[in-house]
């Protein structure tokens, strides 16, 4: 009723209905023989996208139920690609809107695949949430909701869910996804019991390569089987900064173990970056907030906020790492154990809050709040985060001021 309400007034105001952005359209009543207009959009965001020119938006009408997929293995293969300063964008409408992407008609075979398949360059994602990606056929250990292999590209204020296998990968099969920003999007509930591995694989996200210029900047990942963002097998820089990041490494019911439950793993032995981790909170992971796992060229990991529930084996990062002079300054550590894994004999240590100095006690009162409820909900204009007490230094805490340069 209000929305007629409006149309009434704008009538009688003598105003003009809203424009209608330009671009391409898609819909669940369309046809791919239609000509892709608001009122004659196509039928599937494969075709609609290979007609896109660079530049140009296709919009997705109204949330979608596929029933016609690239193939039986990956279901929205996206390959046209735009061009510097003219991407092609694939966005729900209206703006901001998160139109869903049920892909519940698509089994995959049995050499698993991939819900979405980005092998453009210049693309963009936007307002989307991307569901129900599930391989009841596979054989193989998992299957990826949104597999990105072009360069130049963004997916932002996506939400990407109930997932058999890893939420997002990055640079995975092939391509070289460099300056790839993945910004403001929701990444959940991503388990993979039929894996070769039970629960061992499913990240929320995971960086394959060497692609250069990575961002992943505020995004939320929980209830991830394996880690939340996984960076085993990339070789180059990336920075991850302002994500939220928990309960990983648990199976459906939150408690069982499942995977590695590590919210940020650096590298690996065998591929090592000099990746930035800042600002990131990290909480109720399974067993560690922040891994080097092995990694042999330093990171930087600053002003990051990691709690638990004071479980035993939950640490707040993990550097064994010798001769690595790993550089870890400012981060706050609370409720889990602080410094368990930290051994390394290069690592060089600068006023974090298990540091003397600034040689503060653990204690509760540093936080407004420990409450985690509100961490899954509803995000505010543009995509921000909610605006929480939780895990927000209280008035007077010890750690204002605390950290290197007092802050």
């Amino acid at each position: 009723f209000r929305s007629d309400a409006m149309k009434v007034r704008r009538r009688r105001r003598g105003m003009p209905p809203p424009a209608i952005p330009a671009g391409r359209w898609v819909s669940q009543t369309g046809s791919d023989a239609a000509p892709g207009t608001f009122a004659q959009p196509y039928a599937t965001i494969q075709y609609g996208w290979s007609q896109c020119l660079p530049g140009e938006t296709l919009w997705v009408k109204d949330d979608l139920t596929p029933t016609t997929f690239s193939s039986a293995r990956n279901g929205i293969v996206l390959t046209a690609s735009g061009t510097a300063g003219n991407p092609i964008t694939l966005r729900g409408y209206p703006a901001g809107t998160r139109r869903v992407i049920d892909m519940t008609n698509h089994d995959h075979d049995t050499t698993g695949g991939t819900g979405v398949q980005v092998a453009a360059n210049y693309a963009v994602i936007r307002d989307l949430h991307f569901t129900e990606i599930k391989a009841p056929l596979r054989t193989e250990p998992y299957i990826d909701g949104i597999n990105w292999r072009g360069s130049n590209g963004q997916l932002i204020n996506c939400i990407v869910s109930e997932v058999e296998g890893r939420g997002v990968t990055i640079g995975e099969g092939g391509g070289t996804a460099t300056n790839m920003l993945v910004q403001d999007c929701d990444i959940y509930n991503c388990y993979d019991p039929r894996s070769a591995s039970a629960y061992g694989n499913a990240d929320g996200l995971q960086l394959f390569g060497g692609g250069t210029g990575i961002v992943i900047e505020r995004n939320r990942i929980w209830n991830c089987s394996d880690d939340g963002i996984d960076m085993f097998y990339q070789t180059a820089a990336v920075t991850t900064q302002d994500n939220w990041i928990w309960k990983v490494g648990y199976r459906e019911d939150g408690t069982t173990t499942g995977g590695n439950g590590s919210g940020i793993k650096t590298g690996s032995a065998s591929n090592s970056a000099a990746h930035l981790v800042t600002r990131n909170l990290l909480f109720d992971c399974r067993q560690v907030g922040i891994n080097a796992n092995g990694s042999t060229i330093a990171n930087t990991w600053s002003y990051n906020t990691i709690l638990g529930t004071s479980l035993a084996g939950q640490y707040s990062m993990a550097l064994w790492e010798n001769a690595v002079a790993h550089q870890i300054l400012g981060n706050c550590s609370y409720a889990v154990s602080a410094t368990g894994w930290i051994f390394g004999d290069a690592i060089v240590r600068t006023r974090n809050s298990f540091d003397t100095p600034p040689g503060i006690a653990e204690s509760a009162a540093w936080f407004k709040s420990l409450s985690r409820t509100g961490v899954d909900g509803a995000r505010g204009a543009n995509g921000a985060l909610p605006v929480l007490d939780f895990a927000r230094p209280a008035v007077g805490s010890a750690l204002i001021g605390a950290g290197p340069g007092g802050n």
